[in-house]
């Protein structure tokens, strides 16, 4: 692949790559999820252009879920402003049950 003949097939499935790169360095809930709609969007045009049906599927599945996530982020910034979004407790508890929580698991978990 030489860069003059990169086809609007590729570049999505760059541009949908690089948007998960970013997604993995947020931290801050609300972005993370504004920045996991791009990423499913992305993805599910670039699967879609290259018929590629698991990329499709997974991203069709991934976008209702970043979507109520990213709406309960922004009401619960909503309900307390400057707060982050709050961790639901149990899908934190089976890691810091077995001491393999990260810490803002471990400190979101301290302070209920």
């Amino acid at each position: 692949m030489h860069i003059d003949t990169l086809t609007v097939h590729e570049a999505l499935g760059w541009a949908a790559a690089s948007l998960m790169i970013l997604t993995f360095s947020c931290a801050d809930a609300r972005k993370l999820r504004a920045l996991a709609l791009a990423t499913n969007l992305a993805f599910i045009g670039y699967g879609t252009l290259g018929h590629l049906a698991p990329i499709v599927t997974l991203h069709l599945m991934l976008l209702p879920i970043n979507a109520f996530r990213l709406m309960r982020a922004l009401r619960a910034a909503d309900a307390e402003p400057g707060a982050a979004a709050p961790t639901p407790r149990r899908w934190c508890e089976p890691c810091s049950r077995a001491g393999a929580g990260c810490r803002r698991v471990r400190h979101a978990l301290r302070r209920q």
